[in-house]
C-alpha cells in the first residue's frame, strides 16, 4: 500500500538513505503517507493471519504483532 497511498502525499518523497528530496516514483524514496500506508497494510495482513490461525484473539495477538512488524520491516528494508 506504500506506493498507492504515498502517491497522495502533498510533499516530495525523500531517499531512505540520506533523506534528500527526490521525484515521486524513484526507487528508495519514502514519504510519510507511504510509510503509514505500509504500516496499515502490514497490520491488515497481521490481523488476517491472526484470524485464520486461531479462534481466540488473545492467543492470536502475538502472531498479529509479529506479522505486522515483520511486514513493515520488510517494506522498509525493500526501500
Amino acid at each position: 500500500w506504500a506506493t498507492e497511498i504515498g502517491a497522495f502525499s502533498p510533499r516530495a518523497p525523500r531517499l531512505i538513505t540520506n533523506f534528500a528530496t527526490v521525484e515521486p516514483g524513484r526507487s528508495g524514496a519514502i514519504s510519510l503517507f507511504g510509510t503509514l500506508g505500509s504500516a496499515a497494510g502490514a497490520l491488515l495482513i497481521g490481523l488476517v493471519a491472526g484470524a485464520l490461525a486461531s479462534g481466540a484473539f488473545s492467543r492470536a495477538l502475538p502472531l498479529v504483532v509479529a506479522v505486522a512488524i515483520g511486514g513493515f520491516a520488510g517494506s522498509v528494508f525493500d526501500s
